[in-house]
C-alpha cells in the first residue's frame, strides 16, 4: 500500500520485495531494519523474509524511505529503507491470545503477555506459530513448499531518569520445501525433485538511549544475530552477525 514499494509473493514462504524496481527473490538493494537491527542475510546480501516475523499487534509503525539513501543508511539502501518499529513493553501490557485456521492457513496461534517489575521496568513475552499449505505450480503440480513456523521472544524496557535501557531477543524455526530443477545444477539430468529443508536461529539486542534536551540525544545499540541453514541441496551454512552503533 506504500507508493513505490513492490511486494510479490513467489510461493508459500517466498517473497520478492523491493523499491523502485530491480525486484526479485534475491533483491539486494533495499535496507530492512527491525528496531534498528539490520536483517540482511550475509549469504546473498538480501533479506530472507520467512525469517522476519513478530506479532502484528506489537508493531507500532513501519517507516518507508524511498530513493537512494546509501550515504546515510549504508550500501544496501540504494533503492530505499524499510524500518519496522515495535511498541515499547509499557504499551503492550496484559495478555493477548489469537488463533484460527482455514484451507490454506491451516492453523495459527499467537500469545503475548506483558507486565511490569516496578514503575520503571516493563516486559513482555510472546510466542506464535502457524502451518501453511503448499501452492500449485503453473503445471498444476504441488510446489512442495508447505511452511511450518514457530517463534518466540521477549522485550524488557527500564527507565532511569533521562536514560532508557532496552534488551530484546527472538528465536525461530522454519521448515519449508521447494522443487529443484536439477538441470540447473547437474546437467544433463532434466527433472524436478521435491526437497525439504529448514532454518533456525535467534538474535539479541541491547540499546541505551539518553535524552539530553529536546534537540539532542545519545544512542548506543549493539546486537548479535545467528542463523543456521540446511539448504535444499543438503548444504549447511551458519551465519553470524555482530554490530555496534553509536
Amino acid at each position: 500500500m506504500a507508493p513505490g514499494v513492490e511486494v510479490a509473493r513467489i510461493g508459500t514462504d517466498k517473497w520478492a520485495i523491493s523499491i523502485r524496481g530491480f525486484n526479485g527473490r534475491f533483491a539486494d538493494k533495499l535496507q530492512v531494519l527491525m528496531d534498528g537491527r539490520s536483517v540482511y542475510n550475509p549469504l546473498f546480501a538480501g533479506v530472507q523474509w520467512e525469517q522476519q516475523d513478530t506479532l502484528m499487534e506489537d508493531i507500532e509503525r513501519i517507516e518507508v524511505i524511498r530513493g537512494p539513501n546509501a550515504a546515510v543508511w549504508g550500501a544496501n539502501s540504494v533503492n530505499g529503507v524499510i524500518n519496522i518499529i515495535t511498541k515499547k513493553a509499557a504499551d503492550t501490557q496484559g495478555t493477548l491470545l489469537s488463533a484460527g485456521g482455514g484451507s490454506f492457513e491451516q492453523g495459527f496461534f499467537g500469545a503475548r503477555h506483558g507486565g511490569k517489575i516496578n514503575d520503571d521496568t516493563f516486559y513482555r513475552f510472546y510466542a506464535k506459530g502457524f502451518t501453511r499449505d503448499q501452492m500449485k505450480t503453473t503445471a498444476g503440480e504441488n510446489a512442495n513448499d508447505a511452511w511450518h513456523n514457530a517463534r518466540g521472544g521477549f522485550r524488557l524496557d527500564h527507565t532511569r531518569g533521562i536514560d532508557l535501557f532496552t534488551i530484546q531477543g527472538d528465536i525461530f524455526h522454519n521448515s519449508y520445501g521447494d522443487r529443484l530443477d536439477k538441470s540447473q545444477i547437474s546437467a544433463p539430468i532434466i527433472q524436478t525433485e521435491a526437497s525439504r529443508g529448514h532454518n533456525e536461529g535467534g538474535n539479541i539486542r541491547l540499546r541505551w538511549d539518553r535524552t539530553i534536551s529536546e534537540r539532542s540525544a545519545i544512542m548506543l545499540q549493539t546486537y548479535y544475530d545467528r542463523v543456521d541453514y540446511k539448504l535444499l541441496t543438503s548444504s549447511i551454512f551458519k551465519t553470524e552477525s555482530f554490530d555496534i552503533d553509536f
